[in-house]
């Protein structure tokens, strides 16, 4: 960890710390107070990680469950009630990862603000009544005392109220104890302060990774943001990354500014619906396909020539590399669809030609096609019956 934190240059340290800072303001975790050295950052993202949070829950619910295995419990085997060592095994084990979260807590936090942390205190004051429970608990049961019950058991759901990861559910229960009339301002009061807290850690992080821009003032280029939003929203793609600055950058200058960035928090609930769109707009390959020299040389027979219609049309040049034939073009030269039903998709970039020239000549193509499914559809006579053609 040490020869990490040596590596790392000033630079590297302070995008960390914006990194996990934004991460804070977009995903509300505003509990705890951590350190900004790197270690500290390091233990709090370590804290939050998702596979942890995740346990931290399964063994919350399993410790709540333990009390159907405990005394006096309806779970027998042979005849007999379970062992008291089982449901105690679980709590203790339960209770080594809460107070392995405790003292991450403890380390990363600044030390002046677990003084006022009343959910901190509490944590520890009831796992310890919890662990000295579990020692009487066995002690009892060791010298025989008769009925012996673990009463710390009452303490269990407390634990649901005093982790970080239960705010919502511990401001959930602060607000029942006010009156109705209290709700709406309590509830306006905890807003308030949540925004407070985003602005405030969104702009530590915008001073750790902005510039100077050419107009003098702070700014976080495009680049910048992009590389750092990929760290902390791996899931969103470059484009929607992109669209996140865009939205932002009022002024299209490039740079985004504080009061542009404070508005990050808002704009990272946005869902895009990623689609593929197919526009009407394909350079045209100078390489001629099967498909349209069978037509010239059809539209030849018929006394048409495709570039001379073409021309009369004010389509010119599209023999030549780089020409760009969009919707826009087509409209302009007077070209439209006969059916409404059809759509054509291009994707590669010799059926532009192809297209262009089926809108023109759609009724004389459609009379070729239909000549040639007639030839193709014409009975054959049998070889081995010579009057079947009488």
């Amino acid at each position: 960890m040490d020869e990490n934190y040596k590596n790392l240059n000033h630079r590297a340290r302070q995008l960390v710390l914006a990194t996990t800072l934004i991460r804070d303001a977009c995903e509300t975790r505003l509990e705890i107070n951590f350190k900004r050295d790197l270690l500290s950052v390091q233990l709090y993202e370590h804290y939050y990680s998702k596979s942890y949070v995740i346990l931290y829950y399964i063994l919350t619910l399993i410790n709540l469950l333990t009390i159907i295995l405990e005394y006096p419990g309806n779970i027998w085997i042979n005849g007999k009630p379970l062992p008291y060592y089982i449901p105690l095994i679980i709590n203790l084990l339960c209770e080594c990862y809460f107070y392995y979260r405790w003292y991450i807590i403890y380390v990363i936090s600044e030390k002046k603000s677990l003084k006022s942390n009343i959910s901190f205190i509490a944590t520890i004051i009831i796992l310890l009544l919890m662990t000295i429970d579990a020692i009487i608990y066995i002690i009892c049961h060791e010298l025989n005392f008769s009925n012996s019950i673990r009463w710390s058991r009452a303490l269990r759901p407390i634990l649901l109220l005093t982790f970080p990861e239960n705010r919502r559910l511990r401001a959930a229960f602060f607000n029942l104890r006010r009156t109705l009339i209290d709700v709406l301002p309590v509830f306006g009061e905890f807003v308030l302060k949540t925004i407070i807290k985003r602005k405030k850690k969104l702009d530590e992080a915008f001073h750790l990774i902005s510039i100077i821009t050419s107009n003098k003032q702070l700014g976080i280029h495009q680049n910048i943001f992009l590389q750092l939003m990929h760290i902390v929203k791996p899931n969103y793609n470059k484009d929607s990354l992109k669209i996140i600055f865009y939205l932002l950058n009022k002024n299209k200058s490039g740079y985004l500014l504080k009061h542009e960035f404070e508005r990050l928090t808002e704009y990272m609930q946005l869902k895009f619906e990623m689609i593929e769109f197919n526009p009407f707009l394909i350079e045209y390959d100078s390489q001629q396909s099967k498909f349209e020299l069978y037509i010239n040389e059809r539209l030849n027979d018929l006394e048409m020539n495709a570039e001379n219609e073409l021309k009369k049309c004010g389509l010119e040049n599209f023999r030549k590399p780089g020409f760009i034939m969009s919707k826009k073009l087509l409209d302009e030269a007077g070209i439209t669809e006969h059916s409404t039903k059809k759509v054509f998709y291009l994707k590669t970039d010799n059926t532009s030609i192809e297209i262009l020239m089926f809108r023109m000549f759609e009724k004389e193509i459609e009379e070729l096609v239909e000549d040639l499914t007639n030839k193709l559809t014409v009975p054959k006579l049998k070889s081995h019956d010579p009057f079947s053609h009488i």
